[in-house]
């Protein structure tokens, strides 16, 4: 099968592409992040003032919940990043670079 010969300019385009996609999403890890805790620290605030009412304890289901939901977020996203960091290092060798962002974590 023949490959498509890309030019130096696209290969650089791509890379940006592929380097601003990686900043959104490291962005957006952070900013998940910080709301997570916000909230869990809020909540778990709240419950350690007000143990003594029996039914507080089930405001801690947020935040597990949360936990829970935003592993399986991070997971499952995380297994498509194995194919944009082997993008990201086949545009890098093409370009003659030596450095990349490391996708992996």
């Amino acid at each position: 099968m023949n490959t498509p010969i890309v030019s130096r300019n696209d290969l650089w385009k791509q890379y940006e592409i592929q380097v601003d996609l990686y900043k959104h999403y490291l962005k957006l890890a952070v900013e998940i992040n910080v709301f997570y805790y916000a909230i869990t620290g809020g909540i778990l605030s709240y419950y350690l003032t007000h143990k003594s009412d029996g039914h507080i304890r089930f405001a801690l289901v947020l935040p597990i919940l949360m936990a829970f939901s935003f592993t399986m977020l991070f997971v499952v996203g995380g297994i498509p990043n194995k194919a944009s960091r082997k993008e990201m290092f086949d545009i890098r060798e093409a370009l003659g670079l030596k450095v990349a962002p490391e996708f992996q974590y």
